[in-house]
């Protein structure tokens, strides 16, 4: 029987623009990068390096509708990963909602067999952190889609031809 060896790489990135104007011109920078396979030894892909935190990744599930689609990390409660699990999810209420937009990015990954390198990345998902909640073992982060993830703190995504394609004119559409 061959062993799969699977393991996470998540990357934190904000969107920093680079002035006070209130354009929303700026660039995505890696504020933080984890991994969840190895123990003894930091994880390098694509330029990054990835260092080892407990963490679960539930990945991504939707309503039988299709929508809200939605993901979740795990990481034990302690001081740090409260620190970072708020720095993921809370928008502080400021006038250029522009500058604190957040991204998770997950890559499920096929590993080599000492658990040191990416063979091959099977998934990479895109999540905003839309909320948290805790208790005396576990931090959970709940991760939502961008379109999913609609609310004041997350500005200038719409669902328009341009981005999606034709759209309905009408409340009444139904698929078979």
């Amino acid at each position: 029987m061959a062993k799969v060896h699977i393991g996470n790489l998540v990357e934190i990135r904000h969107w920093i623009v680079p002035d006070e104007s209130i354009s929303d011109k700026g660039k995505w920078v890696t504020v933080d990068r984890f991994q969840n396979v190895n123990t003894t030894a930091l994880i390098s892909y694509s330029g990054g390096t990835y260092k080892f935190l407990s963490f679960i990744y539930k990945g991504a599930t939707r309503t039988r509708t299709g929508d809200n689609i939605e993901a979740s990390l795990l990481v034990t409660t302690n001081q740090i990963s409260m620190d970072k699990a708020y720095d993921i999810v809370i928008i502080e209420n400021t006038s250029k909602q522009h500058h604190v937009k957040r991204q998770v990015i997950v890559r499920t990954c096929l590993m080599d067999n000492n658990f040191t390198a990416v063979q091959r990345v099977l998934t990479e998902e895109k999540w905003i952190g839309a909320s948290m909640s805790y208790d005396a073992e576990v931090v959970e982060i709940q991760l939502a889609s961008a379109v999913d993830a609609v609310f004041a703190g997350l500005p200038n995504m719409y669902l328009d031809e341009v981005t999606v394609g034709r759209l309905p004119t009408t409340a009444r559409v139904r698929t078979s």
